[in-house]
């Protein structure tokens, strides 16, 4: 019998806490088709220890996971994930910063991933990677002698074929793509992207709409995008008072701060209601959530010091004794149950990214709402 087996950046924490939207889709798949989950498990490791691979028999599945060491921290994911795939995939070239040891790291660190999962592959089962943290992951696979059907999902967006060529590996990141038998994007512009990139650059044949050829192996490529399990929000009470005391009007935006987040075009936009609309003064309220413990270091290091200081200057232009147009919160105060209860309360939600891959905070807003009056 076959097993799912996914393979991702994050699986689940030390003490089986889930809190990231994405972490519960995960699990919840689980729910449906038996399998092993492997991933990091978000914590470094203070030691040069050999890396200890946490096994955890669950009903639904098998985790493993494991902790970072500093170096792999520091090279490969706050280095060749967040300062040159990830400004890069999202249209930012200006933003990178190379070094050769972020590559070197992310590639050896993906050996090792390999290496640990290859203990548990029958050849049966079906491999899923997820995202570019472990792209190269399906294709270390093939060369040690796994050939099982695998796929690859990409939670970011694609970009133009001149901004990836940015990247001085780009051609082992395609080729590591075209490994897989399936590839996944969010949007029909990502696969407009891929589509044209590898028909101009490599031998590459369009069969049909979703299937291309390369070497002589069919690759179906389609849009899948993420959705959201509706039982993972109806388990909260929304009937908590949690949120009584908040009495204005709320439009209300959860984002990482990032430089693709458009969260300054956002507090512009609530300068100009204000400006135009005189009547929503002392009446409705930007309530800005930013959990910094999900937030990307190096993406923009002084966008959290202008962020604090135009918010500053719209509550110190606008704001009175008894209210301030903007609440920004900027810790770990709002669990997901808090969240999900704000989402309820508020009128508007706003999410207005300048790049996106996979964002699932507008629609755990939708589902967030009384089922009577959701969609009006």
């Amino acid at each position: 019998m076959s097993s799912l087996i996914i393979i991702s950046n994050r699986s689940e924490t030390c003490n089986n806490y889930i809190d990231d939207p994405l972490l519960v889709s995960f699990s919840n798949i689980f729910k449906k088709l038996a399998g092993l989950w492997f991933g990091w498990n978000g914590e470094i490791s203070t030691t040069k220890k050999t890396r200890t691979i946490q096994h955890k028999l669950k009903p639904e599945c098998q985790t493993f996971s494991w902790n970072l060491s500093p170096n792999e921290y520091d090279n490969y994911y706050q280095g060749y994930i967040h300062q040159v795939l990830w400004p890069v995939f999202h249209n930012r070239p200006d933003l990178t910063c190379y070094r050769k040891e972020f590559f070197t790291t992310w590639r050896s660190y993906n050996s090792e991933v390999v290496n640990t999962v290859a203990l548990h592959i029958k050849s049966e089962d079906i491999i899923w990677v997820h995202d570019y943290h472990l792209l190269p992951a399906g294709r270390m696979l093939k060369v040690v002698g796994y050939h099982n059907k695998s796929g690859f999902f990409l939670h970011q967006p694609f970009p133009p074929g001149e901004v990836l060529r940015s990247i001085p590996e780009h051609d082992y990141l395609i080729n590591s793509m075209l490994c897989y038998d399936l590839i996944g994007f969010q949007s029909s512009s990502d696969i407009n992207n891929f589509s044209s990139y590898v028909l101009r650059y490599y031998r590459a044949e369009r069969i049909a709409t979703d299937i291309i050829q390369m070497n002589g192996r069919l690759i179906k490529i389609g849009i899948f995008p993420c959705g959201i399990d509706k039982e993972s929000i109806a388990k909260y009470n929304f009937t908590a008072t949690a949120v009584k005391d908040y009495q204005r009007n709320i439009i209300i935006s959860n984002d990482i701060i990032s430089d693709i987040s458009g969260i300054h075009y956002r507090l512009e936009a609530m300068r100009t209601l204000l400006d135009n609309y005189p009547q929503y003064i002392r009446d409705v309220n930007l309530l800005q959530i930013s959990d910094p413990s999900l937030e990307y270091p190096h993406s923009s290091p002084d966008l959290q010091v202008r962020l604090d200081r135009f918010c500053g200057e719209i509550n110190g232009c606008y704001g009175d004794l008894a209210w301030y147009p903007i609440n920004y919160i900027h810790n770990s105060l709002c669990n997901r149950e808090l969240i999900y209860k704000l989402y309820r309360k508020a009128n508007v939600a706003l999410f207005t990214p300048l790049s996106e891959g996979m964002s699932m905070r507008a629609k755990e807003y939708i589902l967030a709402q009384d089922e009577e009056i959701r969609g009006c």
